[in-house]
């Protein structure tokens, strides 16, 4: 907890880049929306006058799973009692008309300083916390792709907004969705009248929160995937600390039962079938058409992890989510690969397609593998810093490698 220290307590959270729940294939599965509920039901009872906002950039894109996604984040964090969301780029891909619906469905405002459709701004400018001198604003960088809307510069938007303001009586805090070079750039803008009244906060690209030093202004990081909180607390000597929400915490039940719903609407609206494919002619045969000719190979991969990698997130019902599926199974996004246990049950699982690439013209004709010499380039498609952070290629491709067979 982090204690009775002097002023408010600002709760600050965002950039959880689509992760409302932990990747359960690397372990400790940190974070989760129904993890962060459970901590801010104790630390209101120690803190009741806490205040929590987000800075938005809770995805990366949009999509129909990405809307879904959205909305059950939005349940969740009304359960919690958010007092502000700041829509970044990866809101405004969903759509800026969807959004200005979703605005009517949560309980708190969504902040936006500079941008516009049809004259008018998106959302609102600001919001005070309660009845104090913070106060809080959004600022997004240019939009690329996002029609109907006009992004006015953060800078000057930020400017203008100061001068609306009292210096002797308000603390502005800036949740801007740009990147730390932009924010530095943004935090040298800022008036020098302002300089010790102004926080600026940006997502980050590291899990953990932290400040930078050598800034105008104070430049705060939330940190990445949701995987802790931030405190903020402007009046002590030490501004920021956080807490990381351990894979031990019990999700809060409202919150559990939330997701356990988005997963129901995924396998409801059948996304994993549904997902884009790209045409392919070469066929995906199965493992069983690899062990005439390579069975020494075959009997050295039973064992491995890659043999069960359907059985894991069926076990959890994770099975019907896209995001899940495509790397748990073999040929995810080609016509002839993967589309549902039932229609493609020899696919299921990291099999020798998945990694050599379909194989019915090798087999017919004996052509090379489509994918050629593997290496650690092709593993870490899968095996990336968000889903399997412990990976080192090194100590396991020799788990899986298996030279030509007689050689």
């Amino acid at each position: 907890m982090p204690g009775a220290l002097a002023g408010p307590l600002i709760v600050l959270t965002g950039n959880e880049k689509g992760f409302i729940r932990p990747c359960g294939c690397s372990k400790p599965a940190l974070g989760g929306v129904h993890r962060r509920a459970t901590w801010l039901e104790k630390l209101r009872k120690e803190e009741p006058g806490l205040h929590l906002v987000s800075v938005g950039n809770l995805l990366v894109h949009g999509g129909q799973q990405q809307r879904m996604k959205f909305e059950t984040f939005m349940m969740s964090m009304d359960l919690m009692g958010y007092q502000a969301l700041a829509p970044g780029p990866g809101e405004f891909s969903l759509g800026v008309d969807y959004l200005l619906e979703m605005r009517s469905f949560a309980s708190f405002p969504f902040v936006g300083n500079n941008v516009f459709k049809d004259g008018e701004r998106v959302f609102k400018e600001s919001v005070r916390l309660g009845d104090g001198p913070y106060i809080v604003t959004g600022l997004v960088p240019p939009l690329p792709g996002v029609a109907g809307v006009v992004v006015k510069d953060p800078v000057t938007s930020l400017k203008e907004w100061l001068r609306t303001l009292e210096v002797e009586r308000d603390r502005p805090i800036v949740l801007f969705n740009g990147d730390r070079k932009a924010a530095v750039t943004l935090a040298s803008a800022v008036p020098a009248v302002w300089r010790d009244r102004v926080i600026i906060v940006f997502g980050g690209a590291f899990d953990g929160p932290f400040e930078l030093t050598d800034t105008a202004v104070p430049v705060l990081s939330v940190g990445s995937k949701g995987r802790f909180l931030a405190y903020l607390r402007p009046e002590a000597r030490t501004r920021l600390s956080h807490f990381r929400l351990e894979e031990e915490i019990a999700g809060q039940e409202d919150v559990t039962m939330m997701l356990e719903g988005y997963r129901q609407s995924l396998a409801d609206e059948k996304l994993v079938e549904k997902y884009p494919r790209r045409p392919l002619e070469n066929g995906y045969l199965g493992d069983a058409s690899c062990v005439e000719c390579h069975e020494d190979s075959c009997k050295l991969l039973d064992p491995t992890p890659h043999e069960r990698a359907w059985a894991s997130i069926k076990a959890t019902n994770d099975h019907h989510d896209p995001e899940c599926a495509s790397c748990h199974v073999t040929g995810w996004g080609d016509s002839t690969g993967f589309i549902t246990e039932a229609k493609t049950p020899k696919l299921i699982n990291v099999t020798c397609e998945a990694c050599h690439g379909a194989g019915e013209e090798h087999v017919n004709v004996q052509t090379k593998t489509p994918n050629g010499k593997l290496g650690k380039g092709f593993c870490i498609r899968c095996h990336d810093p968000d889903n399997s952070p412990q990976f080192d290629f090194a100590k396991y491709w020799p788990k899986i490698a298996h030279p030509p067979e007689g050689k």
